[in-house]
């Protein structure tokens, strides 16, 4: 896809607007590391740790959710937060705001844990093969870069929410009472340490190339040459 869309994009927005968007991306990608706090690797282990106990796995699942949307609430107040002190891209900034949402309805982890790989293909294909027939439709020229943040925003968002709704054969009712959320915090923030030394040099040097950059054109040519 990437193959497919790079040079489409980088022609019709333009380098400046694809810099744009590669710029304010690495800023909510802080963000949402923190949403998850290291759910996808912890969440994985202890998924698989008991995916032969149906009882057992809905349990863990519905705890770390939890756990999840509670991170994901309170990094989410942060970004509005921050927002309030943008006087700059405010409108960009909160279309990205459904990207922190995605990460609480982002269980590839569960589906990781139980090996269940053909579900996570299969919507995935369908949504990308959506994704980029929109951008292919809605996206014309440099005016649409508010279209292109939505589009981009939205994949993720409904790949991740359908995961979610095929996700109910897999488990099963438990009570609030058998539910204990205390526990897995500690384990996550460990899952979440490696985590940052990670982002640091996948995303870090494009929040700073904009940072020390009026103009996000530079941006936008590192983007297209990564």
């Amino acid at each position: 896809i990437p193959v497919i869309c790079a040079p489409f994009i980088g022609r019709r927005l333009g380098v400046e607007n694809v810099g744009i968007h590669s710029f304010l991306n690495s800023i909510v990608a802080f963000f949402t590391l923190f949403a998850s706090l290291g759910t996808s690797s912890y969440g994985m282990r202890e998924i698989a740790r008991t995916r032969d106990d149906k009882h057992k796995r809905s349990i863990i699942f519905w705890e770390i959710e939890i756990v999840s949307v509670i991170t994901s609430l309170v990094t989410l107040s942060a970004w509005f937060v921050m927002l309030f002190f943008t006087d700059k891209y405010t409108a960009l900034f909160l279309v990205l705001s459904i990207n922190i949402i995605s990460v609480a309805v982002d269980i590839n982890w569960f589906f990781n844990g139980l090996e269940e790989f053909l579900n996570v293909t299969i919507i995935n294909f369908i949504v990308r093969i959506f994704s980029v027939v929109s951008l292919y439709i809605f996206v014309r020229d440099k005016s649409d870069l508010f279209i292109y943040f939505i589009i981009m925003s939205l994949t993720e968002l409904i790949c991740n929410g359908m995961l979610f709704v095929s996700a109910y054969k897999f488990l099963e009712h438990v009570k609030i009472s058998e539910l204990s959320i205390k526990r897995h915090f500690k384990e996550m923030f460990i899952y979440f340490v490696p985590s940052i030394a990670t982002s640091m040099y996948a995303v870090l040097d494009k929040t700073f190339l904009g940072l020390f950059n009026e103009n996000k054109t530079e941006n936008g040519y590192y983007e297209q040459a990564e």
